[in-house]
């Protein structure tokens, strides 16, 4: 039976193992590490108190190759646009993941495979390996093209986790914008489609 951590509405998820429940306000929220193995005592001395198992994912469905963050970011934007605009009265959301070349001469960046949020906030879960970027959809019930306070509270507390990243959004006007840090909130900063 999966448990989860009460955190903020724009929820992340983890499969881990959670002995405890908490409310810290809002809706389900669990955060899964992408920590190496290098930093296992810190891991554990942080995590203790939550219980977590910060290996414990499961096979990740990625597209790409990407040669950039941002085209991987643009990538999964279009294929969602894509899909009849559903992302005007959906929230969609997903992750960018860096991976190391095979001939170890470089990374390529992938998107995951996309969360359809319903008629209510994306639900993820943060999968492991190396997350270069939180990306999401605000649809057209939103009425500013911002980021939203739980974005921001999601952002922060992904950094008190030791796993600071990119937030990025597609608004309901169909742009893109990036929050990479506090003081980027809540307006971000624009992202180029090309």
């Amino acid at each position: 039976m999966e448990k989860t951590l009460k955190i903020f509405p724009q929820a992340f998820q983890y499969p881990g193992d959670l002995s405890a429940k908490e409310s810290l306000g809002g809706s389900n929220f669990v955060c899964r590490p992408a920590w190496g193995v290098k930093s296992l005592s810190k891991i554990s001395r942080s995590l203790a108190s939550l219980k977590i198992n910060p290996f414990a994912h499961g096979k990740i469905q990625m597209t790409g190759p990407f040669s950039s963050e941002e085209a991987a970011v643009r990538a999964g934007y279009k294929a969602i646009m894509a899909d009849n605009n559903k992302q005007e009265y959906k929230e969609f959301g997903f992750w960018v993941i860096m991976k190391v070349k095979d001939d170890h001469k470089g990374v390529n960046f992938f998107y995951t495979e996309i969360v359809d949020g319903g008629t209510g906030e994306v639900s993820m879960t943060l999968p492991g390996g190396m997350v270069r970027a939180n990306c999401h959809t605000h649809p057209q019930r939103y009425s500013t093209p911002n980021f939203s306070t739980n974005d921001r509270k999601n952002f922060n507390m992904l950094r008190e986790k030791d796993h600071p990243m990119p937030f990025y959004l597609l608004t309901p006007q169909s742009q893109i914008s990036v929050a990479k840090v506090d003081k980027d909130f809540p307006g971000g900063k624009d992202v180029p489609w090309s």
